[in-house]
């Protein structure tokens, strides 16, 4: 395997092959319209400039026998959920043009055109001109890529993942390498899943630069560890070289988020995977073997002798609003997720998700294991040596809005999107920006327009959001 490689962007054979697919095809229909290919309009395009966190520009110059009436571009992302848009430039009417169209990735500027994009993210780019004359001219679609050129990346990759960072030696990169093969064999056996694309992890040693990358929807950003851009099968982490234990733990974590929202989608099963599941099994799987964190079992080990249990159900799509009740909920789902391994077996948790894309999760538990949710509960309380509960004789916590601070980085029931245009962009369905995502003590503000969701937590506000900066996979503080 190379060493210290320069950064050679690399992205999963089927949206390579789908980009020139579609830019072949476009350009095919282009040559093949006579009235175009007799245009007087003749264009002078120069090479797209990216700036990551800032934008992207996309110079023009026009020409014709009429004053030039009309431009716009256009932005696509072929192969992906994400949403494109069209960008009108600033022109004066002549037959003489020079303009540039710019796309912006700041995330502080909102209210521009363009929209969050992640490095490593690719699109495709044309530009719509008309003229007083009645000419019209579609240029042919010309591929670009969002590229962090601030740092000297070293690479490696296989067919499924390609990783880079800038500090630390080949074993730093190896190693998160080496984990993210060996978790997305674990997950998808359990799952039945198989992830399709290829997934490019950015691994940032510092902190400006990972919080100047991050979606505008990261209103806590200092506190994200990491986070997934499922749109564009991208996983940001921060981690510097003496940090290389917490990227090995945040990185699968992310990893089996992504996975299981491949898996399920945004629809029906997205909704029905319950929200403590979808954590157990990030969790479950951030190591291996499987080992649960101190500081979950030993609250989940006090919640046992005091018989304060959380009641899984009330979990199923509402996250806790407290900090200890939040840590609780990770090793409840935990030690469940390892109860039905143990108990039931692999196959019978793949089954679990095949049933999730059809029905609810009471559904899918009957259905596989023999019982509903209040069931397995109680199932796996009696294993744990918990008081079990009547459950039917007790009512179910009412579900609240879903907070945009998350304390995992799957948030259940919403999926998330970028590339989000604004009134300054014409056409192009509106989404938000991307989610965040990393687990517990990331901010997470879902939208539409991605194949999952992000990130793990809850917002406290005021002195309690301090405390959740400390919460699983908080920002590290060094003397």
């Amino acid at each position: 395997m190379p060493n210290a490689l320069r950064l050679s962007f690399g992205v999963s054979r089927m949206k390579k092959i789908i980009l020139i697919i579609f830019c072949a095809l476009a350009w095919m229909a282009a040559q093949a319209a006579p009235a175009r290919a007799q245009s007087p309009i003749q264009v002078t395009s120069a090479p797209y400039a990216a700036e990551i966190a800032k934008r992207i520009t996309f110079p023009l110059e026009v020409s014709s026998s009429a004053d030039i009436t009309k431009i716009y571009l256009s932005v696509r992302f072929p192969g992906t959920t994400a949403a494109g848009s069209r960008i009108i430039p600033k022109f004066s009417e002549s037959p003489k043009v020079k303009t540039m169209a710019v796309w912006n990735l700041d995330r502080e500027l909102v209210g521009m055109p363009g929209g969050y994009l992640p490095p490593g993210a690719e699109g495709v780019y044309s530009w719509h001109i008309e003229d007083a004359a009645g000419n019209v001219l579609d240029t042919p679609p010309a591929p670009f890529r969002v590229n962090d050129e601030r740092f000297e990346w070293q690479k490696i990759e296989n067919d499924r993942f390609a990783v880079y960072w800038y500090k630390g030696g080949e074993a730093f990169g190896q190693s998160i390498f080496d984990r993210l093969n060996q978790t997305i064999d674990r997950i998808e056996e359990s799952i039945g899943a198989r992830y399709p694309d290829k997934i490019q992890v950015f691994v940032y040693a510092d902190d400006s630069a990972f919080e100047s990358i991050l979606s505008p929807g990261h209103s806590n950003a200092e506190f994200v560890g990491a986070t997934p851009v499922d749109e564009f099968s991208v996983m940001l982490v921060k981690s510097a070289p003496e940090d290389l234990q917490f990227a090995l733990v945040a990185a699968p974590h992310e990893l089996v988020h992504m996975v299981i929202n491949q898996e399920l989608g945004a629809g029906l099963g997205q909704v029905s995977l319950p929200l403590w599941m979808n954590e157990g099994l990030a969790s479950y799987y951030e190591y291996d073997p499987p080992k649960m964190e101190e500081r979950y079992q030993t609250l989940l080990d006090d919640a046992i002798k005091n018989d304060t249990l959380l009641r899984l159900r009330n979990y199923a799509s509402t996250r806790p609003n407290d900090y200890d009740e939040g840590l609780l909920m990770y090793g409840q789902g935990y030690s469940v997720v390892e109860f039905i391994v143990n108990q039931f077996g692999r196959a019978k948790l793949a089954q679990i998700f095949q049933e999730l894309k059809h029905g609810s999760a009471d559904d899918a538990f009957q259905k596989v294991l023999g019982v509903n949710q209040d069931g397995l509960e109680n199932l796996w309380r009696k294993q744990v040596g918990a008081i079990q509960k009547n459950y039917a004789t007790q009512p179910t916590a009412t579900a609240l809005a879903q907070p945009t601070f998350a304390l995992s980085s799957a948030e259940t029931p919403a999926s998330s999107g970028v590339a989000t245009p604004t009134a300054q962009s014409v056409a192009a369905a509106p989404t938000a920006a991307s989610a965040p995502a990393t687990a517990p003590a990331a901010n997470n503000n879902p939208a539409s327009n991605n194949r999952g969701n992000s990130f793990c937590g809850i917002e406290f506000g005021g002195i309690a959001l301090a405390i959740v900066g400390m919460y699983g996979w908080r920002k590290r503080k060094r003397s």
